[in-house]
């Protein structure tokens, strides 16, 4: 059972768990680390900016996760991904996957290919049904069309 939050428009038809213009390496580990309130024992990290302006930070968080000499995840369990963009100088969660018992080397895999195909796939198998979906309550749009899309076929979906 995943929650997933939103502050901002979430389309899981047009997912991907990085922007797969950056860089994908040069992790950054960080023990004990609180994201979105939840504590998990190691978080990897990995920051970008967009537009020269908005710095972001997207966290593969979970038991034991392992880089290799490659500078990639090579395993350990997922629980938590989160993404957080920096607003006057402190990082404020934008998204967030919590409640996950993933492959951390499968979804890390998926967040490095330039095409959003496999990051939807993990994505929908993350999804298990009796998910908790918190998302964007915005009336006006961040940009015409953004709205909330998902799509499932499972029963019990909570949306709130």
């Amino acid at each position: 059972m995943a929650t997933i939050y939103s502050t901002k428009a979430f389309d899981q038809d047009s997912f991907q768990f990085v922007d797969p213009s950056i860089d994908p390496l040069g992790l950054t580990k960080t023990a004990n680390v609180t994201l979105h309130g939840v504590t998990y024992r190691t978080g990897l990290s990995v920051d970008w900016q967009t537009d020269s302006t908005v710095d972001h930070r997207a966290t593969f968080a979970g038991g034991l996760l392992l880089v290799n000499s490659s500078g990639a995840i090579s395993s350990g369990q997922l629980n938590g991904y989160v993404v957080e963009d920096k607003v006057n100088n402190a990082y404020v969660t934008s998204f967030a996957l919590e409640g996950l018992n993933e492959s951390a080397r499968d979804v890390y895999a998926a967040s490095l290919t330039l095409t959003s195909a496999d990051d939807q796939l993990v994505l929908a198998g993350m999804l298990s049904g009796a998910d908790t979906f918190n998302l964007s309550k915005r009336l006006i749009p961040l940009s015409p069309g953004a709205r909330d899309v998902v799509s499932g076929v499972a029963a019990r979906q909570m949306f709130l």
